[in-house]
């Protein structure tokens, strides 16, 4: 009996431990580490229009403003396909041309410059994610925000069509609607 418990509580640990590593991990991850996972995860639940993204193309990730995303990316998605499409990340600045991303996460937009990313990108097949406040309600598709200290989404499906692309309902239901018509 005593033999049966001690393998039972060694089971029970050895289960337990992932756990826990998993647990401790996902706390200690930095804000780009955990952006970049999010942005990672944007692409395995949104659908492109087969001539924005044709089979076997890469599907490129630009980001704007922040190299620590953009590095953390780079070590995210290395050798790592979606759908049968390579993920390349490509660093952009405020006036390069925005026609071969497929996603674009431009980190703390000041008002103005987001207005003209919304402008540009309004009817281009681009998943447009910042971290800008109202970048949502303004026309952006996804933003992150803080919400009693976690990281948190919201989607605006009104943008998303007017792009083009299919958001997952799954995404969808992990998220919060906002309704935007502002491009």
């Amino acid at each position: 009996m005593d033999l049966l418990r001690r393998s039972v509580a060694a089971l029970v640990a050895l289960v337990a431990m992932p756990m826990l590593a998993d647990s401790a991990s996902a706390q200690s991850a930095s804000a780009p580490d955990l952006t970049a996972a999010y942005l990672t995860n944007f692409v395995k639940f949104t659908v492109w229009p087969a001539e924005a993204l044709p089979a076997d193309a890469p599907l490129v990730l630009c980001v704007e403003g922040s190299a620590t995303v953009a590095d953390a990316l780079e070590g995210m998605t290395r050798s790592q396909k979606v759908a049968g499409h390579p993920l390349t990340v490509r660093r952009v600045k405020a006036d390069d041309p925005l026609q071969p991303c497929h996603v674009l996460y431009a980190s703390e937009l000041a008002r103005e410059r987001a207005d003209r990313l919304l402008r540009t990108t309004a009817t281009l097949p681009i998943l447009t994610v910042s971290d800008s406040t109202d970048f949502t309600r303004r026309g952006g598709i996804v933003s992150f925000f803080v919400e009693k200290e976690r990281l948190r989404f919201a989607v605006n499906p009104d943008a998303a069509e007017r792009a083009g692309l299919r958001i997952s309902a799954k995404l969808l239901s992990l998220s919060t609607i906002v309704r935007g018509d502002r491009p």
